[in-house]
């Protein structure tokens, strides 16, 4: 009849393992940003993750407001809306912040990284 135990926290989910990370607005800021990332590899090193994602996000931008925001040179990719994350358009960089990566730390893809479901060749 009642139901004492505690309530669960209900938020969003992702696959197993993985943990993501959402970056507000950090305008060109990069003291700002390293004391982000410093706090959250903090937490990784607290509770370890599989993968990890990084969202870097701005509400107020988009294409046609600005030029794209750039990292070390690197232009950041528009993501607009719709698309396969259900959020509003968003600048997205790959970074392998964690992991070496021969083709380069801002590169899509990484050779020595692998997804355990995905199908051998």
């Amino acid at each position: 009849m009642f139901n004492f135990a505690p309530k669960r926290q209900v938020g969003p989910a992702g696959p197993r393992g993985w943990r993501a990370y959402a970056v507000g607005d950090v305008h060109g800021r990069l003291d700002l940003l390293d004391q982000l990332l410093d706090k959250i590899h903090e937490d990784l090193n607290r509770r370890p993750a599989k993968k990890v994602l990084l969202v870097f996000s701005d509400p107020q931008c988009g294409p046609c407001d600005q030029a794209a925001p750039q990292l070390e040179g690197h232009l950041f990719n528009y993501v607009g809306e719709p698309n396969r994350y259900g959020l509003p358009a968003f600048y997205e960089l790959h970074v392998w912040a964690w992991e070496n990566n021969p083709k380069g730390t801002f590169a899509d893809w990484n050779t020595r990284v692998s997804c355990d479901r995905q199908p051998s060749a």
